[in-house]
């Protein structure tokens, strides 16, 4: 298995601040885990932020894909 701190790509974690299955606190300790992580928070959004805020997610993922092509 994996360790988090061993993951070398770039990595997005979507995150709803209304999640009621995963809290904040396990987002940030998982964003602090693997080098790098960006960590998106969706204020106002629950669990699956895809399906919340499609248009919002696909302009992050948009964005967040052109940055670690440029960088």
């Amino acid at each position: 298995m994996v360790q988090l701190r061993e993951i070398d790509v770039p990595t997005l974690i979507l995150w709803g601040e209304q999640d009621a299955l995963f809290p904040r606190e396990e987002q940030e300790r998982l964003a602090a885990a693997i080098p790098g992580a960006t960590l998106k928070i969706y204020p106002e959004t629950g669990h699956a932020v895809h399906w919340e805020r499609p248009e919002q997610v696909v302009r992050d993922l948009d964005a967040f894909m052109e940055e670690a092509r440029t960088a």
